[in-house]
């Protein structure tokens, strides 16, 4: 890590995603765009802008709502079963099925605007919601509220 200082905003879709990935810049014109959505670091998706304020490196993470889920399975997953699995190591299978899933999510975001057939739409759904109730599972094993974390 290089950076000192660093927030995270997560918005609904990817057109906002990229409204305020635009006003950023605008703010803060000498600023680098990491832009992990298509290519993605092992799954992780997301649009990073590192700037220089009062002479200190920042980052600001910017995900949609899928993708802030995402980050958060795979960070847990890396807590729960083996750290290597958020750098494209351990358990195959755990990894497999993160790269499918941040497929899925991908594919899903980028066809917002377009109507999905209601069943895609209550698979979708239903996702959401298993992997939201694993997370607060976990946590409530090892004794923690939920990490806000994830990704790099």
């Amino acid at each position: 890590m290089q950076d000192i200082a660093g927030c995270r905003l997560v918005v609904p879709n990817l057109v906002a995603q990229d409204q305020v990935v635009e006003r950023l810049k605008s703010a803060l014109p000498n600023a680098v765009v990491v832009d992990r959505r298509k290519e993605p670091s092992f799954g992780y998706r997301a649009v990073h802008i590192i700037a220089t304020a009062r002479n200190k490196l920042i980052e600001i993470q910017v995900r949609t709502e899928l993708q802030h889920l995402w980050a958060q399975l795979s960070e847990k997953l890396s807590d729960v079963l083996d750290r290597a699995l958020k750098y494209g190591g351990g358990d195959s299978n755990a990894q497999n099925m993160l790269c499918a899933l941040s497929i899925v999510f991908a594919s899903h975001e980028e066809r917002e605007s377009q109507p999905l057939p209601s069943r895609l739409t209550e698979v979708l759904s239903e996702i959401k919601r298993v992997i939201q109730g694993f997370l607060e599972d976990v946590s409530k094993m090892s004794g923690s509220t939920p990490k806000s974390q994830g990704g790099d």
